[in-house]
């Protein structure tokens, strides 16, 4: 049975990996792009929840979508969680939804850079990216950006 041991370890390990090394992957993408010092602003804060009403932007939110074992004799679990990013934009939805490309560059660099999110889960396996624009008003557009994680776990 896969309980809240795994899938609040999983959460809380993700998102303490990403809150301690996501900035330096938008600083390389700053960087690469040529961008000036502060042009990919950092989350205002990392919560872990989804929060569809919090217009803190941006914000990051780590989430679990389910469980299964791996090996539950062994305490071995995948849990599935989201990597979700959300901010929000004005009216230059073109310049927008680049910015949210680059948003999906440094959250997956991040997660690429260590699989074991600093030795703290056996693997972290990045999966399936989505990007998405809606416009609630006329002067502004509120993106999401969504990474899908696998993470396994040892709970002894």
């Amino acid at each position: 049975m896969a309980g809240e041991k795994y899938i609040d370890k999983a959460v809380a390990r993700l998102l303490a990996y990403y809150e301690s090394n996501f900035q330096t992957y938008l600083t390389a993408v700053e960087t690469a792009q040529s961008l000036a010092t502060g042009a990919m602003t950092a989350p205002k804060d990392y919560v872990p929840a989804l929060l569809p009403e919090d217009t803190r932007s941006p914000l990051l939110q780590v989430f679990a979508t389910g469980a299964k074992p791996e090996d539950g004799r062994c305490g071995l679990y995948w849990v599935d969680c989201t990597v979700y990013l959300g901010y929000v934009g004005d009216a230059n939805v073109e310049a927008g939804q680049q910015k949210m490309r680059r948003y999906m560059t440094a959250m997956v660099d991040t997660l690429r850079a260590d699989y074991t999110l600093g030795s703290t889960v056996q693997e972290a396996v990045d999966g399936e990216q989505s990007l998405d624009a809606f416009k609630p008003g006329d002067a502004q557009t509120r993106y999401a950006i969504v990474l899908d994680v696998e993470v396994l776990i040892y709970e002894s």
